[in-house]
């Protein structure tokens, strides 16, 4: 392997290290974030170059890179609260929630339950949104 490979190489394990610190990052300043689900970085070779040498056949990795971020659905615990509209499901599944969200009217989807009712009687989230 030549200089400028394990260079590229070397560069290669730290931005793709960098990437998965940005994941955890973010873990763990969402983890009192109501709905939050953690990440977990998914990494791979980029490419492998094969050698025959005295020992025999070997491959040297080139690199890595970031093939995902896999967001982790799995069921959280849950909290009472003495909130009539305050609403959790167990298992699979989202909330659908309708309006506009950052200038964009539409269907969105949320883990979280902290419904309120409007000045109409709709069921809402924070921002307003209506539980569909």
């Amino acid at each position: 392997m030549g200089l400028n490979s394990a260079l590229l190489t070397g560069v290669s394990g730290i931005k793709v290290n960098t990437l998965g610190m940005e994941v955890s990052g973010d873990n763990i300043a969402n983890v009192n974030t109501l709905g939050f689900k953690r990440s977990s970085a998914a990494f791979e070779d980029v490419l492998s170059r094969s050698l025959v040498g005295a020992g025999g056949f070997s491959q040297v990795g080139l690199g890595s890179q970031l093939t995902k971020v896999e967001q982790n659905f799995d069921q959280g615990s849950l909290t009472a609260t003495n909130v009539p509209t305050d609403l959790a499901f167990t298992g699979n599944g989202f909330f659908v929630v309708e309006g506009v969200k950052n200038g964009t009217y539409g269907l969105y989807y949320t883990r979280v339950g902290n419904f309120r009712l409007d000045k109409d009687g709709y069921l809402t989230d924070p921002s307003g949104l209506k539980v569909q």
